[in-house]
């Protein structure tokens, strides 16, 4: 899971030499056995970026889980009004949102899933915007 409770609210371990695989350093909050799915989120490859601070990943992880949800809930509010000629503007700003985290998450499913909603949106697309957001909403595995 990507931006549930369960996936990103892990705790890390400090670094140890018996292990260079971050996922194998990711411990769950709470006791809860839950992993995050290597194809939805590079932890690996930001954690390189960061120069594997542990500290400022775990930070970014947690900014990106928010923005995703807050973004998440605009789009939920803004779906069931498009029939009636709702804000598509307000669609694709939210989805640009989530294109821009995600890419600098390395979140390749989410970021694909957000531009083809904010391409619907832009195109005024009701149909393509209702199945692009479902599309988006199980990329974010929520």
């Amino acid at each position: 899971m990507l931006v549930s409770e369960t996936a990103i609210h892990r705790t890390m371990s400090p670094l140890s030499s018996s292990s260079n695989n971050v996922n194998d350093r990711l411990s769950p909050v709470d006791g809860k056995a839950t992993d995050i799915d290597p194809s939805v989120i590079d932890l690996d490859g930001i954690l390189e970026q960061m120069d594997n601070d542990d500290d400022f990943m775990r930070e970014l992880l947690q900014d990106f889980r928010c923005e995703i949800r807050a973004q998440l809930l605009k789009m939920s509010q803004v779906l069931p009004l498009l029939q009636e000629g709702g804000d598509f503007g307000a669609l694709q700003r939210a989805s640009q949102s989530m294109k821009d985290a995600s890419l600098d998450m390395l979140c390749r499913e989410v970021n694909e899933a957000a531009a083809t909603l904010e391409c619907h949106a832009k195109e005024q697309n009701v149909k393509g915007c209702v199945t692009a957001s479902a599309a988006l909403k199980d990329a974010a595995k929520t």
